[in-house]
């Protein structure tokens, strides 16, 4: 995973460990990036605003932005399929440049139970 700032000034990457860094395009020293991005998140990218878009892989899902140079975190957006029935996942999700609308695919399971009464 690689991204570019919106103002085109930083690449976010991981190195060979895993570990985030942001690297200036124009030179310089990369800056670790060791935000509090929990184990059950993913980045998503960067949004117009220069934060970055976090969520958790959890259904409805919960999204973040981390202001880049602070790490401050703020709850963004909460999306519920709109039928959430056997909803496992909620796969990539895509914003409109101004954040107001979007579109996500769902992974889900439905199954049929069926009682039987009076087998002998």
């Amino acid at each position: 995973m690689s991204l570019v700032s919106p103002d085109g000034k930083f690449l976010l990457a991981r190195d060979a460990k895993g570990q985030r860094w942001l690297y200036p395009i124009g030179g310089g020293e990369p800056q670790r990036f060791d935000r509090d991005i929990k184990p059950d998140e993913f980045i998503m990218g960067f949004s117009a605003d220069g934060s970055l878009e976090v969520r958790a892989r959890t259904v409805p899902v919960e999204v973040f932005k981390v202001d880049v140079a602070s790490g401050r975190r703020e709850a963004w957006k909460e999306i519920t399929p709109a039928d959430p029935a056997g909803a496992l996942m909620v796969f990539r999700i895509v914003f409109s440049a101004d954040g107001k609308s979007y579109a996500y695919s769902v992974s889900r399971v439905l199954s049929d139970l069926y009682v039987v009464d009076g087998l002998k």
